[in-house]
C-alpha cells in the first residue's frame, strides 16, 4: 500500500520543487533586469551631472537608487542634491549612503559620514518656540507642513532661503511669519496666535428696518401735530392780545387810568402773554423736532421682481 503511493508522492514533490525553482529563477532574472536598468540610469545621471543639468541628474540617480540601492548611487544622489542647494534632501542622502555602506561593509562609509557632518554644519538651523499665551489646539505649519509638538524648542536643520510659518489657533486669526535663513544661521523664532476674532454683529433684517422707520415717522407725526397745535394756539392768543391792547388804548388815558373795560382788557393781556409765549415755544420745538425725525427716519426696503429673476432694491422714500 505504501509502496504504491511512493511514485505519486515523488511526482508531487518534483512538481512543487520545479515550481519553486521557476519562481526563484524568475525573481533572480527580475533582479538582474532591475540592476541593468539601474546601471543605465546611473550612467545617464553621471552624464547629466557632468553637463550641469542637476535637476535631471538627481532624478536619474533617485530612480536608479530605487531599483538598486547601491552605495555609489546614494553618494552621487547626495552630492547632486547638495549642489542644487537642497540641503535637507542631501543630508538624507548622505545618511542613506552611510547606512548602505555599513550594511555592505563598504569602505566609503567614512567618506559619507564626513560629508554628512560637514553639510550639517553648513546648514541653517531654526528653533521654533510656541509662546506661553498660545491656547490649546494651536497648530504651526512650516512651508505647508505641520510642525510636530515634539519639534518645538529643537534646532532643526533646514534649506537656505525664506521659511513661511503659519500659526492657527481657535478663536484667533491666522498669523503668518517669515524668516530668511542663510548658510550657517542659527535662529530662534517664537510663534503665537494672531489677533482674536472680532464678534460679528447680526445682520439687520428688512423687517427691523421697516419697523424702525415706521416708529420714527409716527413719532415725527405726533411731534409735528403738537407743534402745529402750539402754533395755532400762539396765533389765537396773539390775536386776543392785539384785541386787548386795542381796548386798553381806547379805555385808558396817558396816565394809565382806566375804566372797567380797560381794566378787564389789561388783566386779560397779562394772562395771555405767558400763554402766547409758551404756545410759540411748543409750536417751534414740535414742528422742528417732527421735521428732523421725518427726514432722518431709516429708509424703507422695497422688494421688486424682474423677468430675469428676483432682486432686492433698497431706496430712500420721503
Amino acid at each position: 500500500m505504501t509502496m504504491r503511493f511512493l511514485p505519486r508522492f515523488r511526482n508531487v514533490v518534483l512538481f512543487w520543487a520545479g515550481v519553486g525553482a521557476a519562481l526563484v529563477g524568475g525573481h533572480v532574472q527580475a533582479q538582474e533586469r532591475d540592476s541593468e536598468v539601474a546601471t543605465d540610469l546611473f550612467v545617464q545621471g553621471r552624464e547629466a551631472l557632468k553637463a550641469g543639468d542637476l535637476s535631471q541628474a538627481c532624478h536619474l540617480f533617485a530612480d536608479s537608487l530605487r531599483l538598486d540601492p547601491a552605495v555609489g548611487t546614494a553618494l552621487n544622489l547626495a552630492e547632486c542634491e547638495e549642489r542644487r542647494g537642497r540641503f535637507v534632501q542631501a543630508l538624507r542622502g548622505w545618511k542613506r549612503a552611510v547606512e548602505l555602506a555599513q550594511a555592505t561593509h563598504d569602505e566609503r562609509e567614512q567618506v559619507a559620514h564626513q560629508r554628512h557632518d560637514a553639510l550639517l554644519h553648513r546648514m541653517p538651523h531654526l528653533t521654533v518656540v510656541l509662546s506661553s499665551d498660545a491656547p490649546g489646539g494651536t497648530t504651526v505649519y512650516r512651508q505647508g507642513e505641520l510642525v510636530r509638538a515634539d519639534s518645538f524648542g529643537r534646532s532643526i536643520p533646514l534649506d537656505m532661503g525664506e521659511q513661511i510659518i503659519v500659526i492657527r489657533a481657535p478663536g484667533h486669526e491666522d498669523r503668518v511669519m517669515r524668516v530668511m535663513l542663510a548658510e550657517g544661521d542659527k535662529k530662534m523664532l517664537t510663534v503665537g496666535p494672531g489677533p482674536a476674532h472680532r464678534p460679528v454683529s447680526p445682520p439687520v433684517s428688512a423687517s427691523s428696518v421697516a419697523q424702525d422707520s415706521s416708529s420714527s415717522r409716527t413719532l415725527a407725526y405726533v411731534l409735528g401735530g403738537i407743534g402745529v397745535s402750539g402754533l395755532a394756539a400762539a396765533a389765537v392768543t396773539g390775536v386776543m392780545l392785539l384785541d386787548s391792547r386795542k381796548t386798553v388804548d381806547e379805555h385808558c388815558d396817558e396816565a394809565n387810568r382806566c375804566d372797567s373795560q380797560g381794566m378787564d382788557a389789561a388783566g386779560r393781556g397779562r394772562t395771555l402773554v405767558p400763554i402766547n409765549l409758551a404756545a410759540w415755544a411748543v409750536g417751534v420745538v414740535g414742528v422742528g423736532a417732527g421735521t428732523y425725525l421725518f427726514l432722518t427716519a431709516p429708509s424703507k426696503p422695497d422688494v421688486a421682481s424682474g423677468n430675469a429673476g428676483a432682486w432686492i432694491q433698497v431706496r430712500g422714500t420721503f
